[in-house]
């Protein structure tokens, strides 16, 4: 089994791996708390180093730990609605569906049925979701989306009805449901999509590479934070070549960066301490020996040389405060800032201007122009089109949906307007006012006690000396303080209250370092000829060492422990990599899923007649994740889009959403919008006969179309399934009064109605509103009046059709039906009462009439007359089929032979 696998796999991982497979075992779906994640975190962080007390204890993975029955619980969606603020749609409407077998939609283009859609991707699982939009041609406040799902769990006694407002989690036991539009098409033929429905081992080896990257981005975060304390220069002053510089050289190299990490040994924490030991033996040892090599000039050497190494260093720090915080530097900061702030308001004129019409507020303000700069950069790595800009009908590189010509037209009117000179100049001006403000913040200012301990030795060589050192301090300080009143006037563009610093001090510190290594290379030359008394000069250099770093010693000892964690967190980060745990998924999805998988889209790719065109079905791990994807076995690399045509790549994409979900061990539903826009008749019937079948083997299926063609074979192909698939039909349709997105439960589009239902509606529900009637010479009854007729003389046709010629030839049906030809009957009766009758109603249902000609407009009872014609007639004419047909059918079989 599988299982045995991942647990021979994790047999020879670190224990704190194994206590992380443990707890993604035991969880809910094998999603980890953020709790338990940070306690997986310190796991792995106590592994290699950073302790934590007590020790955290791990609890080892074994075969008790993992799940026996996996099976996710179904759950079937029973409504939705009460629908608010979305788009258009009306309030007040319920959009039921069948818990078992299809639920067929019919919506003609405008009628809400998108709308509804759309919220199903945003309920359910999908490869793209729309944004829920409110009313976009109404002023005032938009409100987020809101609807009741109605859903019931596999064995609940109960319906679970929810009140789901977007912005929040939908409802979890629906999430599982797929949908697939015309979108979801576009992203399953050009693009590697996660494989979604894998078996529980898979499954659980995914969910442990998701929590290694989750890690890992900690880890990373931790480290950048602490390698910007480290940044901090250490204190400097040290006499080179003592063991208290060679002891801490390590902590100065890597804290510096210089050379890198390899080959550098830090030093332990104890030898750190032992060697900042300082007591007052050792400080009367110091002094005994100050005073006896007071006059020694190699030791004079030795301090001044220490002098000049402080000097030196602190002028480099001060001369880049100088120039970043200048009086020149501060009017270009000024100027830059009040640049920044007319181009902005300049661009945004222009982006209020130009997009004023588009559907989304703040259109071209600074958020979106760096989602649109992000944007473009990825489509240049995908399209390498040097502008990065997308054609209709390619993918969308932000939203990665097809683009229609408007949407390619919307991005090329973006494009414009970033590439105008007013957004190009806000660009270089923010830019440039960015690397200001980065500079600003990357100013280095020591604390005033380490400055002042740096510079005491200075200070004691005479008093003009420690009041140089005494204004370096003083200028530190200011400047630090001037940095940052400049970074609050830049946000706020206020400057009045910024001073320019005092004259700088670094050219006097640059002069007097100089001055005092001529001091120093003197007493060089003293040295050598007085004597040699190295042994008490370098225990002096290293007593003075020492009593230093016995000062700095918390400085250093924080410094070594951030260098520590570092290298720890570096170890940490290389034991998150992804590559083993994607090599193990690679092997169980081999063995598991790849072959099944590569075999159930082939299967749908023959069953949609696709087999003429070479595919290859191919898989692969990414980052942890299996993605699978379906290319042309052509000999150059192209994308399928660029090969297939419009209904071949509505068909591959739907294939490949069945060979999916077909996966799903418990069959979740599946919602399908439009799936046979720009097939032919021959796939239309075909995908119809698929849905239909996968609802018999138990599958909730919901359709949403306005395809009558295929709405007809839906109902013809669950008709004809044994066993009959059950069909619930609903009608979504706009009305002038209510809105968008009226339901009309249980009822079909009255263009597939039949000649009994349609006179049952016009007798039951359109005569009625007639009756009593005062206000016949108004626009609004004239208007009810030609509906009304519209709809008898639209009968009058389908009953030609369906009655009057038995059905023989009929719309959305490609068969011809020459059996029913035995009940056909008409004659020169049947002629003149249709074109009288067929006159009358065309006159009333808004035909245009001859010029002068007024037609009375009819009285109720006029138009129950006009009704009752129709109803006479059609069943004069079926009785008369009946006995044409009981004749007829005599002939279909030779006469009786006599008999002598």
């Amino acid at each position: 089994m599988a299982y045995d696998e991942i647990l021979q796999w994790s047999e020879k991982q670190a224990d704190w791996t194994r206590d992380a497979l443990c707890r993604l075992a035991q969880a809910n779906g094998h999603k980890l708390s953020e709790e338990a994640a940070s306690d997986v975190l310190q796991r792995l962080k106590h592994a290699h180093g950073i302790v934590s007390e007590p020790a955290p204890a791990c609890t080892l993975l074994t075969a008790d730990h993992l799940p026996k029955n996996t099976d996710t619980q179904r759950a079937v969606l029973c409504s939705i609605g009460s629908v608010k603020n979305l788009n258009r749609l009306a309030q007040g409407q319920t959009l039921p569906f069948g818990v078992n077998g299809i639920t067929l939609i019919y919506g003609d283009n405008g009628s809400g049925k998108s709308g509804y859609s759309r919220l199903t991707k945003k309920l359910c699982r999908t490869l793209s979701v729309d944004a829920l939009l409110g009313n976009v041609f109404e002023a005032g406040e938009r409100k987020n989306a809101e609807a009741v799902i109605r859903y019931k769990p596999d064995g609940a006694e109960t319906v679970t009805e929810e009140t789901w407002v977007d912005g929040t989690a939908p409802p979890a036991a629906i999430a599982n449901i797929s949908v697939f539009d015309s979108k979801n098409a576009g992203l399953y033929i050009d693009r590697d999509n996660k494989i979604q429905y894998l078996p529980p081992e898979i499954d659980l080896m995914e969910r442990y590479a998701g929590l290694l990257q989750v890690l890992t981005e900690q880890v990373e975060k931790e480290a950048g934070e602490i390698s910007r304390h480290v940044s901090v220069p250490l204190p400097t002053g040290f006499t080179p070549g003592t063991a208290i510089s060679e002891l801490i050289a390590p902590l100065v190299a890597l804290s510096q960066k210089k050379g890198g990490k390899k080959g550098v040994t830090l030093p332990s924490i104890d030898a750190l301490r032992s060697a900042a030991e300082w007591n007052e033996t050792l400080e009367q040892e110091l002094a005994d020996l100050e005073a006896s090599l007071r006059d020694d000039p190699a030791i004079q050497a030795q301090k001044f040389q220490r002098v000049a190494s402080v000097l030196t260093s602190l002028s480099d720090e001060l001369k880049e405060i100088e120039a970043s915080l200048s009086a020149d530097n501060i009017e270009k900061i000024k100027a830059l800032t009040q640049q920044f702030i007319a181009t902005k308001g300049a661009a945004a004129n222009a982006a209020s201007e130009m997009f004023a019409k588009e559907p989304l507020p703040h259109t071209g303000s600074e958020a979106w122009k760096l989602m649109y700069g992000y944007a473009k950069e990825y489509a240049l790595l995908v399209t390498r089109k040097e502008d990065g800009l997308a054609s209709a009908n390619d993918l969308c590189a932000l939203c990665q949906q097809t683009l229609s010509p408007e949407a390619q037209a919307r991005l090329q009117k973006f494009e414009d307007f970033v590439s105008d000179k007013a957004n190009k100049d806000a660009e270089a001006a923010a830019g440039d006012l960015e690397a200001v403000k980065i500079v600003l913040k990357n100013l280095k200012f020591r604390a005033t006690p380490e400055l002042e301990r740096q510079l005491a030795e200075y200070g004691a060589i005479d008093a003009t000396r420690k009041a140089t050192g005494e204004g370096v301090v003083k200028f530190s300080n200011a400047a630090k303080a001037l940095r940052d009143a400049l970074l609050a006037a830049i946000e706020n563009d206020d400057f009045t209250k910024i001073e320019t610093l005092a004259d700088p001090v670094s050219k006097s510190l640059d002069d007097d370092a100089a001055a005092i290594v001529d001091t120093a290379r003197a007493f060089e030359v003293k040295g050598k000829e007085g004597g040699n008394r190295m042994e008490d000069r370098n225990r002096l250099a290293l007593l003075k060492d020492q009593k230093k770093l016995s000062q700095e010693i918390e400085t250093f000892a924080a410094r070594l422990s951030d260098l520590q964690v570092l290298e720890k967190l570096a170890d940490c980060k290389s034991a998150l990599s992804t590559a083993a745990v994607s090599s193990l998924i690679t092997k169980l999805r081999k063995k598991l899923v790849t072959d099944d998988l590569q075999g159930r889209i082939q299967t749908e790719i023959t069953e949609f007649n696709l087999d003429h065109i070479p595919f290859s079905v191919r898989d692969r791990s990414e980052g942890g994740k299996s993605v699978v994807g379906v290319k042309l076995q052509s000999v150059a690399e192209v994308a399928n889009r660029d090969v297939l045509s419009e209904g071949e790549q509505r068909a591959l994409g739907l294939a490949c959403f069945l060979g999916e979900i077909l996966g799903d061990p418990v069959k979740h539903g599946a919602i399908i919008d439009d799936p046979v826009s720009s097939l032919d008749h021959i796939r239309i019937r075909r995908v119809a006969e698929r849905l239909v079948r996968e609802a018999a083997e138990g599958r909730q299926i919901i359709i949403f179309t306005h395809n009558l063609i295929f709405y007809s074979e839906v109902m013809f192909a669950a008709a004809r399934n044994e066993p009959q698939v059950p069909v619930l039909c609903h009608c979504i349709r706009k009305d002038e009064t209510k809105g968008f997105g009226i339901i009309h439960a249980n009822d079909a589009p009255w263009i597939a109605k039949k000649v009994k239902d349609r006179l049952h509606l016009l007798r039951s529900e359109r005569l009625p509103v007639f009756e009593d009637r005062t206000d016949s010479d108004t626009e609004l009854y004239r208007k009810e009046v030609t509906d009304f007729y519209t709809g008898l003389r639209e009968t009058w046709e389908r009953f030609v059709e369906e009655i009057l010629l038995g059905g023989v030839v009929e719309r959305f049906n490609n068969e011809v039906k020459t059996q029913s030809l035995k009940g056909v009957v008409v004659d020169d009766d049947d002629y003149q009462t249709i074109f009288f009758a067929m006159k009358r109603v065309s006159e009333r249902s808004g035909h245009d009439t001859a010029a002068g000609r007024t037609i009375p407009t009819p009285t109720y009872d006029e138009m129950n007359k006009d009704l009752e014609i129709l109803e006479s007639f059609k069943k004069k004419t079926e009785g008369r089929a009946k006995e044409r047909a009981d004749a007829r059918r005599d002939r279909e079989k030779p006469p009786l032979a006599e008999v002598a």
